[in-house]
């Protein structure tokens, strides 16, 4: 496939409430880039495991996403799929890994305002960032990265 933003299923998530904070700044400066590519109308490619944000997840022996380090933590796989069928849901398609699309505004403002109301929010419990995502949405997604909001 030519260029396409590979994400996994949770990042689906995370990518509506990112706001430029992260774990390292090469994290930060990743996921910036990857929201510039999406804004300006690149596709997504639906991915298991490490994506191209975790790309910039390094550790003392490499990428801790490849090694594991992070993800079995975090029980990355299972937010995935979590996330996959709540977005399948609202967006109304078949999803999975694998699957590709292209994020318009209006559905990025409809996964929002799902996103705001919890209704998609079930891969999140127990994320070290629930709570940072939660007043990002409680101030209407002020600031985000992806095709912020027009007030």
């Amino acid at each position: 496939m030519p260029d396409a933003v590979k994400l996994r299923g949770h990042h689906l998530l995370c990518m509506l409430t990112y706001v430029g904070k992260g774990y390292t700044q090469t994290f930060i400066d990743q996921f910036d880039m990857l929201m510039g590519r999406m804004n300006a109308g690149e596709q997504v490619v639906l991915v298991e495991g490490p994506d191209d944000i975790c790309a910039s997840m390094h550790g003392e022996n490499g990428p801790i996403c490849a090694s594991g380090e992070h993800c079995i933590k975090q029980k990355a796989a299972e937010r995935d799929q979590v996330a996959f069928a709540a977005v399948a849901r609202a967006l109304k398609i078949p999803m999975n890994a694998e699957t590709t699309l292209r994020l318009k505004a209006e559905e990025c403002a409809h996964l929002r305002r799902l996103f705001a109301s919890g209704d998609i929010r079930e891969a999140c419990t127990g994320c070290e960032w629930h709570e940072t995502c939660t007043d990002i949405a409680d101030r209407g997604f002020k600031d985000v990265k992806l095709m912020p909001p027009i007030y």
